[in-house]
Parts: C-alpha cells; structure tokens; sequence
C-alpha cells in the first residue's frame, strides 16, 4: 500500500512502542535528580468493575516496566502499588421521589471477601507474572483499607481547609 493510500487499519510496528517506552525514563529524571529519593513507588490505580480491557493491562505493564528501568537508571529501590478502586459504582439507584441516585460501590456489595476474590480471579496471576518478568516487588491495597489510614484521613482534612 503506498503513504496516500487510505486504510481502516492504524499499524504502528513494535519498535514504536518499544522506543516510546526506552525514552519514558526521561519524564522521570528531573525529578528524580532533583529529590534523590530513597524508593519510588508506581501506583497503578484501576477500577476492579470486572474483567481488565487491554488498556488497563498496557497501563499496568507499563508502571512494571518502569519500575525496572528506573531502579536500573536511578540505583534506587522500585515499586509498584496496586491499588484496587474498590469504590467503582457497582450499582446507582435513582429514588423516584427525589431522583437523587445512590450509587452502591463494589466494596459495599461485595464486601472484603469478594474484592479479594475478584483481585485474586483478575489480576493476581497477571500481576505475579510481571513480577517476575521484571523482578519488581508489588503491594496491593484497596481504596477502601487508603482511605482507612490516618496519613490519609490527615492528608483529607488538610484538603477542606482549601475549599
């Protein structure tokens, strides 16, 4: 196919992304030189509604990746930090008197035991995996058990004072 033909189909080859990725590091650098931190931690925040799209898969590979480029490049400590939005809307109800709708979040629907189960049926094996592939270690931590904490709850009333 010539450069003026028209396609439905966007190809870009493999090194694309593969050079995209080399040179991501960069956006990290300055930052990086600046603070001298001990570890850097990626944190990869994903709305557990379900099965993940590849986007999300992409996304989470890439903080994995990261990771070990950055640990390798800066000679300091990496991690990634799964957190688990378990407060997606699981369901909305709209009252039929108000119309004010109510949305039930995945965490309240259901429950600990069933965000660990749809954590471990998603992305345990996935993120294992990457893991290895990468010899990065990983945390998860569900936006429920955050939001729990007292740097958290600190961090949230010091935001108040701004409104």
């Amino acid at each position: 196919m010539s450069r003026n033909a028209k396609s439905g189909l966007l190809i870009s080859p493999n090194s694309v992304l593969a050079n995209a990725l080399l040179r991501s590091i960069d956006l990290l650098r300055p930052r990086v030189l600046a603070a001298r931190p001990s570890r850097i931690e990626f944190v990869v925040g994903t709305q557990i509604n379900g099965a993940p799209h590849l986007g999300t898969n992409l996304v989470q590979t890439s903080a994995f990746l990261l990771a070990k480029i950055a640990r390798r490049e800066f000679s300091t400590d990496t991690v990634v930090r799964f957190s688990a939005l378990d407060n997606a809307p699981h369901d909305v109800v709209l009252d039929p008197e108000t119309h004010h709708a109510y949305q039930q979040t995945y965490y309240h629907a259901l429950g600990k035991d069933g965000i660990g189960a749809l954590i471990d049926r998603y992305y345990q094996e996935f993120f294992d995996s990457l893991s290895e592939a990468t010899d990065t270690d990983y945390d998860v931590e569900t936006y429920t058990d955050q939001q729990a904490t007292p740097g958290f709850r600190a961090e949230f009333l010091r935001t108040l004072e701004h409104l």
